[in-house]
């Protein structure tokens, strides 16, 4: 197995490294194949763009853009990429982890989410490092410990016991993020009371039904943009936002990205 300490396979593009800390991004070629390697420190991986194949914990799954992967120290993996990708990477060291006191709350083992409060907490930091290389140490380690601080909460599972009806709450969002649902409509479906879907809602996911909706419209939204060349208006209507304006908006404050910042930084090395 090869060790890959402090390098990654795919061709850096730009990067900063600074007091234990290390962000780059890296591109890499269709057919590339990597062997099973592992790095010597922890590090998150954004997949911006390209899907690729990935063996990881004894499961071999399909990384696509919008994935984001944390990686413990020495976590064996492998890749082969059937199409050019690009991926945003931030890599820390046990000194930075032991300085900051997030050593022992480290996870153990890998994580791989596509949640969106995680996933736009490393876009932010992505966009600090594309425009300009304005990303700061400052920055880049107020970046990491959020991120840090939100994978810990995913894994931390709530106090009692899950109630049927929210899965089903949940299912009816992701099945139709796009339709303008009032509260009381979802409510009315799983029989419950508004306040009361509320507020356990809230409790168990840690976002608001309205947050939920908003953060699967704008998922849809970046999958649309970055693997099309669907008109913006359409983009928009797909993912049931009232128009373009609004889009933008989400977007903007979801990401720091605008549509068009995010479709270019997919495409491409740098931004139009």
């Amino acid at each position: 197995m090869r060790n890959a300490t402090r390098s990654f396979f795919g061709d850096s593009q730009r990067g900063l490294e600074s007091n234990g800390l290390r962000a780059s991004e890296s591109t890499y070629r269709a057919e590339l194949s990597l062997p099973r390697h592992a790095h010597g420190n922890a590090h998150f991986c954004l997949v911006l763009s390209g899907q690729y194949e990935e063996s990881l914990a004894g499961a071999t799954e399909i990384r696509g853009p919008m994935t984001l992967i944390y990686y413990p120290p020495n976590c064996p993996h492998a890749e082969t990429h059937r199409q050019r990708g690009r991926h945003f990477l931030v890599e820390w060291d046990v000194g930075w982890a032991r300085r900051n006191c997030v050593d022992s709350k480290l996870p153990r083992g890998p994580i791989v989410t596509r949640r969106s409060a995680a996933v736009f907490l490393a876009l932010k930091a992505y966009r600090l490092l594309l425009v300009d290389g304005s990303l700061s140490h400052l920055e880049l380690e107020s970046s990491l410990i959020a991120l840090l601080g939100e994978i810990n909460g995913e894994m931390t599972p709530p106090v009692g016991r899950t109630p049927k009806w929210l899965n089903e709450v949940i299912n009816l969002l992701r099945d139709a993020y796009s339709a303008n649902f009032s509260l009381a409509e979802i409510a009315e479906s799983v029989k419950v009371h508004p306040s009361h879907l509320a507020r356990s809602f809230k409790r168990f996911t840690g976002s608001t039904v309205g947050e939920m909706r908003r953060q699967l419209q704008i998922d849809h939204a970046y999958r649309r943009l970055v693997a099309s060349n669907d008109p913006l208006s359409f983009v928009a209507y797909d993912a049931g936002f009232a128009d373009q304006s609004h889009m933008t908006r989400s977007l903007r404050e979801a990401t720091s990205f605008t549509p068009r910042e995010l479709r270019s930084a997919a495409s491409s090395s740098s931004m139009d």
